[in-house]
């Protein structure tokens, strides 16, 4: 450190350098270096203000010296409860960039601490591209989730890729699936066909749910389960139908196998269907000499490979934006006073929508919102919490209640559904500084969905 001065000193053509001398303070040499550690953040502050990454830094390297938190928040001069975020900053370089270079909070740097932890340094490229005020939060949760699902999709792939298929990642486009290839004979080809020449195909994967049967495992297609047993489980199912107390829900990857390069079948003992023709056609440019029929499947098969796309996609940014949501609303309802317009806003719900506090799933996420360990028990909790409160603070239990079972509607295709109530729910969220997701704005009729670019 003295050094380093003094070389910059001398390469300033300076003849001086201001020092100051302390006599040196008792205990172990690591409690000096972070008391000395300590002094030189203050007193440079005192001069010349250190840069946020920079004092977080000192910060790190004083907790790996030893000190509790309380003593590093005396020692830098720094509120204690920010010390352990400091920290997590001042350990990570990119985390340290983004604060000094990017202007990124110290809240969002420690999220890049985080992503630099994780070894995702696309990830952290993304939220630097994105910026550190355009939906930070909510891109984070994202990039959490895909990062989740691209190493479930790295070991999921690693059987096709061993077999020789090549791995469709992302959205890159090759239409034709086995399904619209036919043998020379003009028949439907097998799959035993398609794994007998792998390198002729690849295979896309998608994480998706299916429904198994609880007692025997099978799976259950969807128009086989009574959905009305959903949110009310005293019903019996319908004839024909299963109950959803015998279904369990799972993620499972679909697969689905494209042919990698249609114009070259020659000697293959594969030809295309009509179908397969139009939609190599269409992504030359050209038409194609087919029946209109062929015309219309192509166009039908299209419109739904989109919005399965779709589906998925929006599916997964409202699970995302529910995540962040609910930290917002933990804060909220942290507080001992309601949010602006929040009495309103409950009187009108309840009011218009009395029975919304009796469905099923109403409290299903009341104790995740109060902060109760155990979920399980949120019901009396939370009228123990109401016991013992203040009346300000009951009424924001009482808010609580309302936010929960509006919660409850907000599952991850709501974009679709759009909720009773959904609307006037955001809009007061986003009144109090939330910031609503794109996702979000499709739920409260903001936007339509097809609106939303899934690049």
């Amino acid at each position: 450190m003295d050094s380093a001065r003094l070389l910059a000193a001398a390469a300033a053509n300076r003849t001086s350098v201001p020092v100051i001398i302390r006599p040196q303070e008792n205990g172990t040499d690591n409690a000096r270096k972070a008391t000395r550690i300590g002094q030189q953040i203050v007193s440079n502050d005192q001069r010349e203000a250190l840069t946020d990454g920079q004092r977080a830094a000192g910060i790190a390297a004083m907790l790996d010296l030893g000190l509790s938190q309380t003593a590093v928040a005396k020692a830098a001069s720094v509120s204690r409860d920010k010390v352990k975020t400091l920290a997590t900053v001042g350990a990570s370089k990119a985390a340290r960039a983004s604060v000094d270079e990017h202007q990124f909070t110290i809240e969002q740097a420690a999220t890049i601490a985080e992503f630099e932890e994780a070894g995702d340094t696309e990830g952290i490229n993304r939220l630097l591209s994105y910026g550190s005020h355009y939906q930070f939060d909510y891109m984070a949760e994202r990039l959490r989730r895909d990062r989740v699902e691209r190493i479930a999709h790295a070991e999921a792939a690693a059987p096709y890729e061993a077999k020789g298929f090549t791995i469709l990642d992302g959205y890159n486009y090759h239409p034709v699936t086995f399904e619209h290839v036919l043998t020379d004979a003009g028949e439907p080809i097998t799959l035993e066909t398609v794994e007998a020449d792998a390198s002729r195909w690849g295979v896309r994967l998608s994480w998706t749910e299916a429904w198994f049967d609880r007692q025997i495992g099978a799976e259950v297609a969807e128009d086989e389960i009574d959905w009305d047993t959903h949110d009310n489980p005293d019903l019996e199912a319908e004839d024909g139908l299963i109950h959803m107390n015998s279904i369990e829900t799972c993620r499972v990857w679909d697969r689905e196998f494209h042919l990698l390069d249609p114009g070259n079948l020659e000697g293959s003992g594969l030809q295309l269907s009509d179908v397969a023709k139009v939609m190599v056609a269409r992504r030359a440019g050209r038409a194609a000499a087919v029946p209109a029929t062929a015309e219309e499947a192509a166009a039908q098969i299209e419109a739904e490979r989109e919005e399965r796309r779709r589906v998925r996609e929006l599916n997964k940014r409202a699970e995302a934006a529910n995540t962040v949501r609910r930290t917002f609303l933990r804060t909220l309802l942290g507080r001992t006073k309601l949010p602006a317009n929040a009495a309103v806003w409950m009187a009108v719900t309840l009011a218009s929508d009395p029975h919304l506090l009796a469905e099923y799933h109403a409290s299903d996420c009341l104790g995740e919102l109060l902060g109760i360990k155990d979920y399980r028990l949120s019901n009396n909790a939370a009228r123990d919490l109401a016991v013992n409160a203040s009346d300000s603070r009951a009424q924001v239990i009482t808010f609580a209640l309302v936010i929960a079972a509006m919660e409850a509607r907000m599952v991850k295709d709501a974009w679709r559904t759009r909720p009773r109530g959904a609307t006037a729910y955001l809009e007061l969220l986003a009144a109090n500084g939330y910031e609503l997701s794109d996702v979000e704005k499709a739920i409260a009729a903001h936007i339509k969905p097809e609106t939303i670019s899934l690049d």
